[in-house]
């Protein structure tokens, strides 16, 4: 069902002849529309007997159930339909009838009979489909218990994370008909979620939402301080390039919504910088609402943030390449938000790695016909972001992409969104192609926003980038809090601890163990690391728990631990933090001494304890260590792997003595070795 003028009309057609039917008639489409699923014939019956039988209604004609030819008859007028499942009331009139119930008083007492022949309420759990359950929130609605029914949708708590599917309930029971007092009356955040999926679900078919557009215009009117569902006319007003008007329905809102369409207007309006800057809030305002390692905004918002980084990254900003391909990583990854299509993020990755190496961009997606039907808008959308990134890369428009940019401009601009064919507009005036009429074009000129440079070009600036990138480490004048690493060696394991310290009057205190969990999905919490800090971070193992609880292990201990912490500041080894410790690797080395008429071989600092065959073993871990004093504070370690077991288990531990007068084949033995370890001799 799209929401139209047309469809309100047809809706008013469909009750007039509803009206003018049999009572028994009316009364059994009432009950099908109640139900709200398709219902076989012989059960329709049953639970009109039931109706009848506990005088909800005192129609004996109701007894006999749906005859053929009444049947035939509701079909023809098109308030019926009839297919393999069962009978169902035409859908476009059933919320109407259920307030028709309502309003009678029949409405509780019809649905209960319902549930004897018919259950939806009292399934088992594994009884229950996704209709029911959509069903059941239906009739909340209608009863106007909104809170039951929020609470059974579960809105997530950044707005524009909306689970469209579930929402569609909303549509179907509140737009059919669409009752502006009822609407108005509607809590703030149920009118706004409705009112985001309607615009959603006609984008989606590559619908006119005019008629959406000017309904939520009504209720943004009625009600002043919902401030969601004026940032989301406010984005109709940008898809509709109408950016003053946008601007002015925002007003001094500041959320993370807002920042994101502000953001979108100033890219619009030729204003990069300050679009770049007001995204990049937006980001910190959304770690607000939802915190994640790696961020990102999605959606067509989104879209336009990857693309403002982009220009930034031309402009002479080449480190920020990368971060275009992170941020189309983590809107990959996160497979619980609606994001982008991922033909279209894959898209935007693909045009960053051919900007960054300065390369030309070869269409890819040919092979995405089947979006032309399945997906429309994406479809549209991919053709001009394809002719855009050919041209901002140096390639040549062929005749046929063209022509498929030009159907994308039309499409855009027969279904009121001009934007996106202002943008595609751009390239086709350059081409000297046919542009589709439009009411008012962008400021900014999307052919020129990207300019492709030559290799050297882009070498030097990142070149330059490296001398001008700030070290991400936080100044440590101002530290307030630190992390510090405690070494603690067991007797089967050394493991690294982290501790965050808080700077006081008496200097820092002793801290506090941190989870390694916090440390892998929190990170951007402590905004005080190091850049060794995050090197030692990284080096978490996680391993997934397949047993029956399921969960994660995090370890930081072994061989792993010690690479990472070498050279490590607030470094400390067990319990004393009176003193940083320094912790240094030295590789493994074969050590030659003359001793007389002999020549002793051995393998110092080897690990101890170790059984050296079983080491060998394939399922043994692929590396060993050493953990050894120094002098005072300095420690250092060496890491052995099956290699270098392989010698140790023949030389032997405690040495191999061979007599000089072996030399030659000795020099013979060191020379297969020499490639896995360092040889030192006198």
């Amino acid at each position: 069902m799209h929401f139209t003028p047309f469809s309100q009309t047809h809706i008013t057609e469909l009750l007039t002849r509803y009206a003018q039917l049999p009572i028994e008639q009316q009364i059994m489409l009432e009950v099908l529309a109640l139900i709200g699923k398709p219902v076989a014939i012989s059960r329709l019956k049953r639970l009109l007997n039931l109706l009848v039988e506990t005088q909800v209604h005192d129609i004996p004609a109701l007894s006999q159930g749906m005859l053929p030819e009444q049947r035939t008859a509701l079909i023809e007028a098109g308030l019926l339909i009839s297919n393999q499942k069962g009978l169902r009331a035409q859908p476009l009139i059933e919320i109407s009838l259920c307030h028709n119930a309502l309003r009678q008083d029949r409405f509780i007492s019809t649905l209960n009979c319902a549930e004897q022949v018919v259950p939806v309420v009292n399934l088992y759990e594994w009884e229950r489909d996704f209709s029911d359950e959509q069903r059941f929130i239906r009739d909340l609605l209608t009863l106007g218990q909104y809170d039951k029914a929020t609470a059974l949708l579960s809105f997530h708590k950044n707005p524009q994370h909306l689970d469209h599917h579930t929402n569609q309930v909303l549509v179907n029971t509140l737009f059919f008909p669409a009752d502006i007092e009822h609407l108005a009356e509607l809590p703030p955040q149920l009118l706004y979620q409705a009112c985001s999926t309607l615009i959603h679900s006609l984008k989606s078919d590559c619908q006119n939402n005019f008629a959406a557009f000017q309904l939520i215009k009504q209720l943004c009117e009625r009600q002043p301080n919902n401030q969601t569902l004026h940032c989301l006319l406010a984005e109709q007003y940008i898809y509709r390039a109408q950016l003053d008007q946008s601007v002015a329905v925002l007003g001094n809102d500041s959320s993370c919504y807002a920042l994101q369409l502000r953001a979108m207007v100033a890219m619009c309006s030729g204003e990069h910088q300050s679009a770049y800057a007001l995204f990049e809030q937006a980001m910190v305002a959304k770690n607000k609402l939802a915190r994640r390692k790696q961020q990102y905004l999605g959606g067509l918002p989104g879209l336009f943030h990857k693309l403002a980084t982009l220009v930034q990254a031309s402009q002479g900003q080449p480190q920020l390449f990368k971060s275009v391909r992170q941020l189309v990583q983590a809107e990959s990854a996160d497979k619980k938000a609606p994001g982008l299509n991922y033909v279209l993020l894959s898209l935007v990755e693909y045009l960053a790695e051919c900007l960054s190496g300065g390369q030309t961009f070869v269409n890819q997606y040919q092979e995405y016909e089947a979006f032309s039907k399945a997906k429309p808008y994406d479809y549209a959308l991919l053709q001009i972001l394809t002719a855009l990134a050919t041209h901002w890369t140096g390639g040549q428009l062929q005749a046929q992409q063209l022509t498929r940019l030009s159907e994308a401009c039309n499409t855009f601009s027969a279904i009121q969104q001009p934007l996106f064919a202002c943008m595609g507009a751009d390239l086709l005036v350059l081409h000297q192609a046919p542009v589709p009429p439009l009411p008012q074009r962008l400021v900014v000129n999307f052919a020129k926003l990207v300019e492709q440079k030559s290799d050297w070009e882009l070498a030097l600036e990142k070149l330059q980038s490296l001398a001008s990138t700030p070290p991400s480490s936080a100044d440590k004048s101002s530290q307030t809090h630190r992390l510090v690493w405690q070494l603690e060696q067991s007797r089967f394991e050394l493991t690294l601890k982290p501790r965050e310290q808080k700077l006081g009057k008496q200097g820092w205190s002793k801290g506090r163990n941190v989870a390694l969990k916090r440390l892998v999905d929190e990170r951007e919490r402590f905004d005080y690391l190091s850049d060794k800090d995050k090197e030692i971070i990284a080096a978490i193992r996680v391993y997934e728990n397949h047993g029956y609880y399921g969960g994660r292990t995090f370890e930081l201990e072994g061989a792993n631990a010690l690479s990472a912490a070498s050279g490590a500041h607030n470094l400390y080894l067990g319990e004393d933090f009176s003193r940083e410790i320094e912790l240094t690797e030295y590789p493994a080395e074969l050590q030659i001494r003359d001793n007389g008429n002999e020549l002793m071989m051995s393998i110092p600092n080897l690990p101890q304890g170790i059984d050296y065959r079983l080491q060998l073993e394939e399922r043994a871990r692929q590396s060993e260590y050493a953990f050894f004093p120094l002098q005072g504070h300095r420690y250092g370690f060496t890491l052995f792997t099956r290699q270098h077991l392989q010698v140790a288990e023949i030389i032997g531990e405690s040495g191999l003595v061979v007599p000089k007068a072996a030399k030659p084949k000795l020099l013979e033995s060191i020379t297969a070795i020499a490639p896995l370890l360092n040889i030192q001799s006198d």
